[in-house]
């Protein structure tokens, strides 16, 4: 009898540690769009511009791009150049993919977020393949890098 009562017992240690596992191991699922919008919660200033094959200027002006959720605000200074706002990111996509929403309408683009630089592409014409805006393509190519608080 105190031969099944420890077996019991052990069964029972064995049933209770392995829950204890499995717990631990069972962390909330993280959707990754959420992390990849996370990163972007930020001010960025424009490091390059590239639209249609014409490089434009960034060094003369101070062109800030913020975010807050999924609404985005782009100034030049206090100026209020665009609002808009990014909607179904899809980080595992390569490249990964985002929709571009202005008043003029949407915009199918494509992005990365790799530790301070924000690089994306948004195609006037139909969605980029890759990270270009050569002349004719209608892209526009942009990179920003995150502004230290």
């Amino acid at each position: 009898m105190w031969r099944s009562v420890q077996r019991l017992m052990l069964v029972a240690t064995m049933v209770a540690l392995s829950g204890a596992t499995l717990s631990l191991a069972a962390e909330p699922k993280v959707d990754p769009a959420k992390q990849d919008l996370e990163k972007l919660q930020a001010s960025w200033v424009l490091v390059y511009w590239l639209v249609d094959g014409e490089e434009k200027p960034t060094a003369d002006k101070k062109i800030v791009l913020s975010f807050k959720g999924n609404k985005l605000t782009i100034r030049e200074g206090d100026k209020v150049i665009e609002e808009a706002s990014i909607k179904d990111l899809g980080p595992g996509k390569q490249p990964k993919t985002f929709e571009y929403v202005t008043e003029r309408g949407t915009y199918p683009g494509i992005y990365l977020v790799e530790g301070d630089l924000f690089i994306a592409c948004v195609g006037y014409g139909g969605k980029p393949a890759t990270f270009s805006a050569e002349e004719g393509s209608k892209n526009e190519l942009v990179v920003y890098k995150r502004v230290k608080k």
